[in-house]
């Protein structure tokens, strides 16, 4: 009993942690936010350069920097918000039950992602107070493509299970 307490409350540790740091980076003001994204922008071009052992010009390559960052900060936010589905699907699966048992599978997996929209949305309203920064509902778009990405996961994970599951029966009845 003791360790089914324990798990509950472990599942919810990544959660936290990872709602924190979605409010810490959502926090960080547009010159911060701009320049991390610019600055790791800057190296991967530079790195893609000198793998494709080409040279760009100055203007050019300011463009390809400015493309850069535009694509780090939407695989970001997709990224961060895929994770926060994870994380919601995790205690989510380890404490609702109905009726004494767990919620059905894609019950679980439909609520992750509803508390992970409203996530997005909330994130998004926050960045609207930051200074620097501005609400942009595309981002809640691509927040909520990055969760279904991870609802694929997940529920590929779940169906690959349940296949197993059902060869090892088929297989102890053979």
């Amino acid at each position: 009993m003791q360790n089914v307490k324990i798990k509950k409350i472990l599942s919810v540790i990544p959660l936290i942690i990872n709602l924190i740091g979605i409010y810490i980076f959502s926090s960080q003001s547009g010159t911060v936010s701009g320049g991390m994204s610019n600055r790791m922008a800057r190296k991967v071009a530079t790195f893609l350069c000198d793998v494709r052992g080409k040279s760009l010009g100055a203007l050019e390559y300011e463009d390809y920097v400015a493309k850069l960052n535009e694509l780090i900060r939407e695989a970001g936010h997709a990224g961060e918000h895929a994770l926060l589905m994870l994380c919601f699907f995790l205690p989510i699966s380890c404490i609702l039950r109905f009726k004494g048992k767990p919620l059905p599978f894609f019950a679980r997996l439909g609520l992750s992602f509803v508390c992970t929209f409203f996530c997005a949305v909330f994130d998004e309203f926050h960045q609207s107070f930051v200074y620097g920064r501005v609400s942009d509902p595309f981002d809640v778009l691509v927040d909520c493509v990055g969760a279904l990405i991870m609802a694929a996961v997940i529920t590929l994970v779940w169906a690959i299970k349940k296949m197993r599951e059902a060869d090892t029966m088929r297989r102890s009845v053979d």
